[in-house]
């Protein structure tokens, strides 16, 4: 009988974590060999895996799954699929949620609580996720831009959003923001990374730029074939180390559920913004001063890009915002301080104030 991957859709969305990416951080090719070997000296049949088949080291993506929930979007003159879930009355204004870099979805779901009000929407970004796999060339911020246009035209063509990106996606969401101003009425952006260069650099990158694991993984897939199973279940282990400093000192590094990250994007979005060793200078605020809605900056105690930075930074160039403070927590709020978060956003949210259509 032909092995099955464990990744079915089942598993992907209902499962504890797998603990196979706990070993050690490895090139693609040779994280399938050692995925290979672990599984003879269980005793499986290698002749009855396919280790380059989708699912085998972490769960296949939308277009490879037809289980999957995904909605079809055109991007820069291409059909591409993308991871989408929904939840409440599709009557009611649309909360839009862009999951952060190295994540997906289902670290989000508990969000789905703000459903009682808004039709809550949620979608992997191109290349991230469980969304279609695309290449280095449609990674760039502009794409990603773009591709939430593409979902929102769907889920809300003529009616303006709420608009929520953590992370990376906060400053994606910032980018959106200014490129049209009239589609959203409030936005929430929940520790973004400096907004421009000059910002970035009073915290640097949050990141071991050296970390052996990391340099492999970047030098992989700037080099050689990108193999994105294989890159992404690098990623997987990586994010459960603590190569990123998200956990508050003395502090293990929070839980943080994930089917699947989108490695490239992140090592394409991380390394857009280098100038060699240094920070480059880039601008996500460029024309923020044409949304008139309101911003709501989040931030915490630990994240070096929490509520300190975002109070020197980000706060100062944002129209219209103000910061809430998450106390005993870092980056990854939502399974840290989730109860006082959504408290938060609720005392910041006004789904009764959305107008009924975009425009004057």
């Amino acid at each position: 009988m032909r092995w099955r991957s464990p990744f079915s859709l089942a598993h992907a969305l209902e499962s504890p974590r797998t603990e196979r990416s706990r070993c050690a951080l490895l090139h693609p090719l040779r994280a399938r060999m050692m995925f290979v070997l672990g599984l003879l000296l269980l005793g499986v049949e290698p002749s009855c895996i396919d280790a380059s088949s989708p699912g085998t080291l972490v769960p296949p993506t939308v277009d490879q799954d037809p289980n999957l929930p995904g909605m079809n979007i055109v991007l820069r003159g291409a059909k591409r699929r993308v991871h989408v879930r929904t939840f409440g009355d599709a009557s009611k204004p649309v909360l839009l949620v862009l999951p952060g870099s190295a994540s997906d979805i289902r670290a989000y779901l508990p969000l789905k609580v703000l459903a009682d009000a808004y039709h809550v929407v949620m979608y992997d970004l191109p290349g991230n996720g469980l969304s279609e796999r695309v290449g280095a060339e449609d990674l760039g911020f502009t794409a990603m831009t773009a591709s939430i246009e593409a979902v929102r035209q769907q889920v809300s063509p003529n009616r303006p959003i709420t608009l929520l990106g953590h992370s990376w996606s906060a400053a994606i969401a910032t980018e959106y923001l200014a490129a049209h101003p009239e589609a959203v009425y409030q936005a929430i952006l929940i520790e973004p990374p400096g907004l421009t260069g000059a910002f970035q650099r009073e915290a640097g990158l949050a990141l071991d730029l050296l970390a052996p694991g990391y340099l492999q993984m970047v030098w992989g897939s700037e080099y050689m074939p990108v193999d994105h199973e294989g890159l992404d279940y690098q990623m997987l282990a990586m994010s459960r180390s603590e190569i990123r400093h998200f956990y508050c000192p003395g502090q293990p590094n929070p839980e943080w559920p994930v089917w699947r990250p989108g490695a490239l994007a992140v090592i394409e979005w991380e390394r857009s913004i280098l100038d060699g060793a240094s920070i480059a200078s880039y601008d996500f605020t460029r024309g923020i001063d044409r949304f008139s809605g309101e911003i709501l900056l989040v931030g915490t105690d630990c994240s070096p890009i929490g509520t300190e930075f975002q109070k020197k930074t980000n706060l100062t160039v944002l129209p219209h915002a103000s910061l809430l403070h998450i106390p005993r927590s870092s980056h990854r709020i939502l399974t840290e301080q989730l109860d006082v978060l959504v408290a938060g956003l609720r005392a910041f949210l006004k789904p009764a104030g959305v107008p009924a259509r975009i425009g004057p």
